[in-house]
């Protein structure tokens, strides 16, 4: 007969190994989602900070 106990130890070591795994690189994408310097990509909407002019309205509105 099998030895249950053994084989349910077996079991429980490897999921907790891969949950950990995955939880590792999870958080390494994270920090690296942080640390990424996103200003390059950021679109300003709006008028410049400089711009002293009336604010448009958008072109499909009255």
């Amino acid at each position: 007969m099998p030895n249950y106990k053994e084989m349910y130890r077996i079991l429980f070591q490897e999921t907790t190994k891969a949950i950990t795994a995955l939880q590792k690189a999870q958080q390494l994408a994270e920090e690296l989602y942080i640390a990424y310097d996103i200003t390059d990509n950021l679109i300003v909407i709006g008028k410049e900070a400089d711009d002293t002019s009336e604010e448009e309205t958008h072109p499909l509105q009255d």
